[in-house]
Parts: structure tokens; sequence; C-alpha cells
């Protein structure tokens, strides 16, 4: 069986192309440092801060939906 890409480019190049577009490749290198169990563990943490990034957003809004309903 074949691989269906056709770029024969390889994985150094194509983190080279990366680099060169702008991405930021060290924070990929700094997380593949990290053991499995760490990474799942940072990743915990940044959905519950977005969670309650969410739920603070929604409050505010709801607030504001709150207020205008009043002022009307």
């Amino acid at each position: 069986m074949g691989n269906d890409n056709h770029d024969s480019k390889g994985p150094r190049d194509a983190w080279r192309e990366a680099e060169a577009y702008g991405c930021d490749m060290s924070l990929i290198e700094a997380n593949l440092k990290l053991s499995y169990t760490e990474r799942i563990i940072q990743h915990d943490r940044a959905m519950n801060q977005a969670m309650q990034l969410r739920e603070a957003a929604l409050m505010q809004i709801d607030g504001l939906s709150n207020a205008i309903a009043k002022a009307s």
C-alpha cells in the first residue's frame, strides 16, 4: 500500500517550513518534553480555564440582556 501523500518532504523539512512560516515551534518542543500524564494535566487545566471564561462571558451576556429588558 502506498502513501497517498505525494509530497516527498520529510518531517524535518515540514518542521523547518513551519518555523519559516512563523509557527512558534518552541511550544511544541516544550510540550513534547512532557510525559503523557503531564500533557493531560496541562490540557485539563487549560480546558477548565476555557470553561470558566466561557461561563463568565455567558453571565456577562445574561446580565446585559436583563439590563436591556428592564430598560425597555
